[in-house]
């Protein structure tokens, strides 16, 4: 009886030694795969802002344009001489690029 405790015993001991490393190695792979999910995310995330923000500098960019050629458009109809229009211009083109920076 005694031979068969100890049978018993040390067969246990093996069970469970064989489940704390499994359980370990399951945790590591688990551990790798949540952190690789976790970079991939990431480097989506980054790149879904990066789409995000060269669309907004098109939008931006393209708003510029149309103002310009409104404002252009504008000072040709009411027929400002040349410098004064073009000083315009530029001074409102470079007070639209220092509101957008």
């Amino acid at each position: 009886y005694e031979e068969q405790r100890k049978q018993a015993e040390a067969q246990a001991e093996k069970i469970i030694a064989e489940a704390k490393n499994m359980a370990e190695k399951t945790a590591a792979e688990f551990r790798i795969a949540m952190e690789a999910a976790m970079e991939r995310r990431s480097k989506q995330a980054e790149e879904k802002i990066a789409r995000a923000q060269e669309i907004l500098e098109k939008e931006v960019r393209a708003a510029i344009t149309a103002l310009a050629i409104d404002a252009a458009a504008h000072l040709a109809a009411t027929g400002m001489k040349d410098d004064t229009a073009q000083k315009l211009v530029d001074d409102n083109i470079a007070e639209l690029v220092d509101r957008l920076n």
